[in-house]
């Protein structure tokens, strides 16, 4: 009998970070049963793909898909299923992406960080004529030159960028399954022969100004603090989920609470961008949100 896992809504996802934390699932028959799904996030699909690449090795993976004809059209045209069939050892393209308001999924390495940034570049660009986007890809590169700075997660970070034409927005999740951010700080702060932090604080330090574990040539050494003040100047929500931690920020407002799909090893970004509150590109002079 297979081990069947039902994805119905967000609070099931946290069965997958179960069994990734807990490395509970090893030559098993896996059935992942979407069929009562209905609207998908990109959140979601990040966590899919890593649950699908964590375990593709050692067990056998089958997905029922949705039973709802736009669901199931949508997970085609982004291509989640042929990408994780073909990314267990490859950091590979799943040919052109069908949908016009989704950019691929993408595995990041070192070695197509670089690239990735650019095709996000030139998405960006695309979907927001007219728009200023400096510090919208300084904090792309930002927070994935966080993973391999900090993680050491055991699979590569992996990126979803969705976009909601009607809404204006755009919701971009970066994930990996490394230490964690507060594991990152207290390594760092025992090196350094400091005390160590609670989740909260150890948060809190690393979105701090000037705060990193570590700083390479390839990024601006800000940390995560361009992360925190990216979010408040736009406006934005955004979502850290990190170990038994939630980090949340809204407009005028912060909040930690307890991580909603559960204690799991890694850090996951989600952050929910209003492009008519991007800065406006004056060079262009044209704004057409």
């Amino acid at each position: 009998m297979p081990v069947t896992i039902k994805l119905r809504n967000m609070p099931d996802y946290s069965k997958l970070y179960y069994h990734i934390s807990n490395n509970s699932l090893s030559n098993e028959e896996i059935l992942l049963d979407l069929s009562e799904h209905g609207f998908v996030e990109p959140m979601q699909i990040i966590i899919l793909v890593q649950f699908i690449i964590y375990h593709i090795k050692n067990n056998s993976i089958r997905i029922l898909l949705p039973s709802q004809p736009r669901v199931n059209e949508y997970l085609n045209d982004i291509g989640i299923i042929k990408f994780c069939a073909t990314n267990y050892n490859d950091s590979n393209d799943y040919g052109p992406i069908t949908s016009r308001t989704a950019m691929k999924i993408k595995r990041i390495t070192t070695a197509n960080m670089n690239d990735y940034i650019t095709q996000t570049q030139n998405y960006f660009g695309e979907q927001c004529p007219g728009k200023d986007l400096l510090l919208l890809n300084i904090l792309i590169s930002e927070l994935i030159n966080n993973v391999y700075d900090h993680s050491k997660s055991p699979i590569d970070a992996y990126v979803f960028c969705q976009l909601f034409p009607y809404f204006k927005q755009i919701k971009l999740v970066v994930a990996d399954l490394g230490m964690g951010i507060p594991n990152s700080v207290n390594n760092y702060l025992r090196k350094i022969g400091e005390k160590e932090k609670n989740n909260r604080e150890a948060i809190e330090w690393a979105f701090s100004e000037n705060r990193s574990t570590k700083s390479q040539p390839h990024n601006i050494g800000k940390g995560l603090y361009l992360f925190h003040e990216f979010v408040r100047n736009n406006q934005s929500t955004a979502n850290v989920y990190t170990n038994s931690t939630r980090y949340s920020i809204t407009p005028g407002k912060e909040t930690f609470g307890t991580n909603p799909i559960g204690h799991f090893k890694g850090t996951l970004f989600e952050i929910l961008i209003k492009v008519v509150n991007l800065p406006v590109d004056n060079k262009e002079n044209v704004d057409l949100w």
